[in-house]
């Protein structure tokens, strides 16, 4: 507040805050009469008749000057530049005083009074007594735009009384003493009359914009009325004595930046996220609309991670938006934004942070493995993730939402008989997503002989155990600790007895290790030793198969002929004499063939056994290796070295056990580089398959073994 020489400095609850003697911060400032504030810096500028005073927000002088001729007005540009007039001249200063401009006004306008401010127009209104001109502050070179108001020319009295402008709008507000006023464009046409006669204001003595509710405040000497930016009354407050101030709050424009896109403190899965900022404006802390030439021409300073990229931003009226070419780092990025306007005015200052998270949750353990059987009508399915923070689904075949936990998950799932098929599904915060495949069998373990029947006399030491089995592929047989052939759902073992009563077991038994169980005794008459031994190398194999018969001679007794059923059918398919060296024959096909083995000895004694050869498909037994090898690699991909370690028998898993802990960090990459699993041989009890990986641009193969363990079951043994 200017009063009695003195600056006052009052605090937002109206308590004193400063007060200064004029007189002590310039000596030479005549009898200060207009004060302008600077909205962005709290500085003041105070004149006298022919002084100037720029004052910083403590009272400090920041310089002083003096103007020939009387100053009549002076008004604060949006850039903080200030403009003034006396009776000559119109002058343009810089914040520090310097002279912008410096234009005679005494050919232009006679008496100039008042002066009116459209920066964002780019225009200056000058008024004297009788007249009103238009002038381009960017081109005052230029002649001025005179421009008619009514009823103004008669007479020798003053009839323009004050001048505003609305800073958004552009439109010139102007009071004559006929009780009118008249509202103009930016192009000088007119574009209202309002008649205030009737309302009773006594004669005008100030008319002030006031950006807050963008209204203009009309001052009399009995009332004040607020009128709305398109003219029409909106208020009127009587008064005692007349108005001559009407103090409002500074025009204050200012460019607003908002976060659009990603969200601060934000995750998210993509790496190359959109930036997008909000391009907006405020007067007087309140949201505004300008002219699209003010937003357009905003500086950005847009930093993401250190780097600048507010050039590279692509932009409209109301937004900017970039999205970088390469990937963002995982984990935190940093992103700063700022803006400027044209008038040198910074917007708010964006400091943001947000995550890029692109690696899915990746499963540590899950049980029972994929391919697992599950004897039980339910399942209980337990596993682990890498990241605390994610969460699982198990869905049905179907897609179905069974059941839902978080990164230590325990869901029971009930089972159908046959192959069910589910499937977990992992997803983080981020909303990165990996799944599970779980094809567990439901079947109810079981093991039952079928030959021969419980009780029976045999009257030899050899005989063809065979039997029935449900459960899942590579389940293994055994009877009494010895490994049976396997073929579909059928057992078979050539196995030797005992002299008299005799318990047969046979334990079935999964890749998990459940097991089932059948026992039923026979009994064995003879008491000494067979006679002969017949001997087939190999029992098993894949088609086709070359298998060779050779018989053991312990009777005593010249062998006289070999009669030899090779499939069982009844029918004699070769007979030999000569027995130095094995009988070859080569099954073609696949099945269970129960070879038949007669000997003609002595006296035309005979003797006969039946022996079981088993002809596996290579295709099948392809299936079957290559699901064991990628149920490892699949667990060896997720880090879950446990589920791995079950498709590998005990001395492998001592082998690559630690081998495993140490690599688990890089298998995916490690398992990525090599070729699938291709066969190179198969035989009763191995299989060798080889794959094919670039080792420092050399191509090497690595052969892989199968081994079938003593419970039956097929594990890997080598790598």
């Amino acid at each position: 507040m200017l009063a009695q020489k003195k600056l006052f400095k009052f605090d937002n609850a109206g308590q004193s805050a400063l007060q200064i003697e004029l007189k002590n911060i310039a000596d030479k400032l005549d009898d200060p009469k207009y004060l302008v504030l600077n909205p962005y810096d709290a500085s003041l500028w105070v004149s006298g008749e022919k002084s100037l005073l720029h004052a910083d927000a403590q009272g400090r002088r920041l310089g002083a000057w003096q103007v020939s001729g009387e100053i009549q007005a002076m008004q604060l540009d949006v850039d903080e530049s200030l403009w003034l007039f006396t009776h000559e001249s119109l002058l343009h200063l810089s914040p520090q005083g310097v002279i912008l401009h410096n234009l005679e006004l005494k050919s232009q306008v006679k008496e100039p009074e008042y002066l009116a401010l459209d920066s964002l127009g780019g225009l200056l209104w000058v008024a004297g007594k009788k007249e009103l001109v238009q002038l381009e502050s960017n081109h005052l070179d230029q002649a001025p735009r005179p421009v008619a108001v009514s009823n103004v020319t008669d007479g020798d009295d003053k009839k323009i009384l004050a001048l505003a402008v609305d800073p958004l709008l552009g439109n010139l507000w102007v009071v004559t003493k006929q009780n009118q006023l008249f509202i103009y464009d930016r192009e000088t046409n007119l574009l209202k009359t309002v008649d205030f006669g009737s309302h009773d204001l006594g004669e005008v003595q100030t008319l002030v914009f006031e950006p807050v509710s963008a209204s203009f405040w009309l001052g009399g000497k009995k009332a004040v009325e607020r009128f709305t930016s398109n003219g029409d009354l909106a208020a009127r407050i009587a008064v005692d004595e007349e108005a001559e101030v009407i103090g409002v709050a500074s025009f204050r424009l200012s460019p607003t930046l908002t976060l659009l896109e990603p969200e601060n403190g934000g995750l998210t899965n993509n790496p190359h996220p959109p930036i997008r900022l909000g391009l907006g404006t405020s007067c007087n802390a309140v949201p505004c609309l300008l002219p699209d030439t003010y937003n357009q021409s905003l500086v950005l300073s847009v930093d993401l991670n250190g780097s600048p990229i507010g050039s590279l931003f692509t932009r409209s009226v109301t937004e900017a938006s970039y999205v970088s070419p390469i990937r963002l780092p995982e984990g935190l990025n940093a992103l700063g934004a700022q803006a400027v306007d044209l008038f040198g005015h910074p917007s708010n200052r964006i400091s943001a942070n947000f995550v890029v998270d692109t690696i899915p949750p990746q499963f540590l353990s899950v049980t029972p493995a994929d391919g697992a059987n599950v004897p039980q009508s339910e399942a209980a399915i337990t596993g682990t993730l890498d990241d605390p923070t994610a969460n699982v689904m198990l869905l049905d075949g179907n897609g179905s939402v069974v059941a839902a936990g978080g990164a230590a998950f325990n869901f029971v799932a009930p089972l159908k008989p046959g192959t069910n098929l589910f499937t977990l599904l992992a997803r983080d915060p981020a909303g990165n997503e990996s799944s599970l495949l779980l094809r567990l069998l439901h079947s109810s373990l079981s093991v039952k002989f079928t030959s021969p029947a419980a009780g029976t006399v045999l009257d030899r030491m050899r005989v063809l155990v065979s039997g029935t089995f449900q459960g899942p592929v590579n389940t293994g047989i055994s009877v009494n600790g010895t490994v049976a052939l396997v073929s579909g759902d059928r057992f078979l073992l050539n196995l030797d007895l005992e002299p008299g009563p005799n318990a047969l077991t046979a334990t079935a038994t999964t890749l998990d290790g459940v097991t089932a169980t059948d026992t039923l005794i026979v009994s064995v008459s003879q008491t000494e030793a067979d006679p002969f031994e017949i001997t087939i190398t190999p029992a098993a194999g894949t088609a086709p198969l070359p298998v060779r018969f050779s018989v053991g001679n312990f009777s005593g007794q010249t062998i006289m002929r070999v009669e030899l059923d090779i499939d069982g059918d009844g029918s004699t398919d070769s007979i030999v004499t000569d027995l130095s060296e094995p009988v070859e024959v080569t099954y073609a096909n696949p099945g269970i063939y129960p070879a038949r083995v007669k000997i003609i000895y002595g006296q035309n004694q005979s003797y006969e056994q039946t022996m079981a050869v088993v002809i596996h498909d290579a295709m099948q037994m392809d299936t079957q290796f290559t699901t064991l090898w990628n149920g490892t690699n699949e667990a060896l991909i997720r880090g879950d070295v446990s589920t791995a370690l079950t498709y590998l028998n005990e001395g492998a898993k001592r082998k690559y056990g630690p081998v495993f802990q140490v690599l688990k960090p890089h298998m995916p990459q490690i398992i990525a580089s090599y070729s699938p699993l291709r066969r190179v041989s198969i035989s009763e009890d191995i299989g060798e398959y080889a794959i094919v990986r670039n080792f420092n641009g050399q191509n090497r193969v690595y052969l892989i073994y199968f081994l079938r363990d003593a419970d039956g079951v097929w594990r890997m043994d080598a790598m």
